[in-house]
């Protein structure tokens, strides 16, 4: 299902400038090469019937570039995109990337497993902060899986 494909995918398939990736930054190199863990995704979950489908095969990793943190979103070929539209709450912390009006939104809870929320149709807002954040509500969600060797 398109709605759960990597946002690196989705702008390749795009090819246009239509498909503008906002909240981030297409990868100029493979930032995760040599780091170990990370996160997976296995499987995504409908949030209105429970359907299952087939995560993307991506990987994603905490990085740093240019003294900012990012959340590296890892093709398998070593491309992808740097996300660095980012927040902070008291349940945790939180990336988010969109594209027209595709979003995915990456959380990582202080106390839970940390998840992939994917938005179709999603609006986008500005916070106070400058963050953009979804104001809609999510399709999807996806369980961040850690890879071996940590996060």
């Amino acid at each position: 299902m398109n709605k759960v494909i990597s946002i690196s995918t989705l702008v390749v398939i795009g090819g246009c400038a239509s498909w503008y990736l906002n909240g981030a930054k297409l990868a100029d190199r493979d930032y995760a090469a040599g780091q170990k863990g990370g996160f997976k995704i296995d499987a995504c979950f409908s949030l209105a019937d429970h359907a299952s489908v087939p995560g993307p095969t991506a990987t994603y990793h905490f990085v740093t570039d240019e003294g900012k943190g990012g959340l590296f979103e890892r093709a398998t070929d070593g491309s992808g995109s740097l996300i660095q539209n980012r927040w902070t709450e008291p349940d945790g912390d939180h990336y988010f990337t969109w594209v027209q009006r595709s979003g995915w939104e990456y959380v990582f809870p202080k106390n839970a497993a940390p998840a992939r929320l994917v938005y179709s149709g999603v609006e986008v807002m500005t916070a106070p902060d400058g963050s953009k954040r979804p104001g809609t509500s999510p399709s999807f969600k996806c369980d961040l899986i850690p890879l071996p060797g940590g996060q």
